[in-house]
C-alpha cells in the first residue's frame, strides 16, 4: 500500500501524525507500506511510486478540493486529468471534498473503489495540545473515526463493509461524546457528526484487499 501524507500547515500536521497508527497496524499485519512524504510528494514522483509498487491500496492525507488532491506546495498531486493513475486500486482520501468529482472520475478511469468525503473534513483542536496532535483530546475522536476506514480495509473487509463498519464504529463514539461533560466534547461531537455524514464511496462495494 502507499500512504501519501502532506505536512504543510496545522491541519495537515494532524492528518500526518495520525497516519502513524495506520502504518503501525499495516506493518503488524506484514503489509508493505510505502510512505510518500516531504519533498517526495509531487506528481512525477508519485506516478513513479505507483508504477513501481503497484499498490492495492492508496491513502491520501492532506488538503483537497472536489477535483484534486494537493501536495505540500498546494500544487495538484492528482486531478481529474491524472486520475487514471489510481487505476486498479482502492483509494481512500482523507481530505476535503475529493469524493465529489475526483472519486467519480477516478472510478470511471479504472479505480476499483474510491472512499472519501463529499464535504469538508473537520478537525477540532484543543488549544493546549496543538503541537501534540496525537495527544489532542478534541481531535482524537475525529481522527480515530477516520482511521477506522483503513483499519477495516486492513482486516480484509469489503469496501461496502468497511464504510458501514466505520459508520457503526462512529456511532459508538457519538454516544460517548453526547454524554461526556468534558469541555472539548461539543467541538469533537460536531466534527464527528459532520465528517461521518460526508463519508461515502463510489465504485465496487464488494472489492477488498487480497492479503
Amino acid at each position: 500500500m502507499i500512504i501519501v501524507r502532506t505536512n504543510c500547515d496545522l491541519a495537515t500536521s494532524y492528518t500526518y501524525a495520525w497516519t502513524s497508527v495506520i502504518i503501525t497496524a499495516a506493518e503488524q499485519r506484514g503489509i508493505n507500506v510505502t510512505v510518500v512524504e516531504g519533498a517526495a510528494v509531487n506528481m512525477q514522483n508519485f506516478a513513479r511510486r505507483v508504477e513501481k509498487v503497484k499498490p492495492e491500496l492508496i491513502m491520501f492525507n492532506g488538503h483537497g478540493t472536489k477535483s484534486s488532491f494537493f501536495d505540500n506546495d498546494w500544487k495538484e498531486l492528482v486531478n481529474l486529468e491524472s486520475s487514471r493513475i489510481l487505476k486498479n486500486t482502492i483509494t481512500f482520501a482523507r481530505a476535503c471534498d475529493c469524493l465529489v468529482e475526483l472519486g467519480v472520475k477516478a472510478v470511471a478511469e479504472g479505480c476499483i473503489a474510491f472512499i472519501g468525503y463529499h464535504k469538508k473534513f473537520m478537525i477540532p483542536r484543543w488549544h493546549s495540545k496543538t503541537c501534540l496532535p496525537l495527544e489532542d483530546v478534541a481531535a482524537k475522536p475525529v481522527m480515530e473515526c477516520s482511521n477506522r476506514v483503513v483499519l477495516e480495509l486492513l482486516k480484509n473487509k469489503t469496501v461496502g463493509e468497511t464504510v458501514n463498519n466505520a459508520h457503526r464504529w462512529t456511532e459508538q463514539q457519538l454516544i460517548h461524546l453526547i454524554y461526556s461533560r468534558e469541555p472539548y466534547s461539543a467541538a469533537a461531537l460536531q466534527a464527528v457528526v459532520h465528517n461521518d455524514s460526508s463519508l461515502n464511496f463510489v465504485g465496487d462495494a464488494l472489492a477488498k484487499m487480497s492479503w
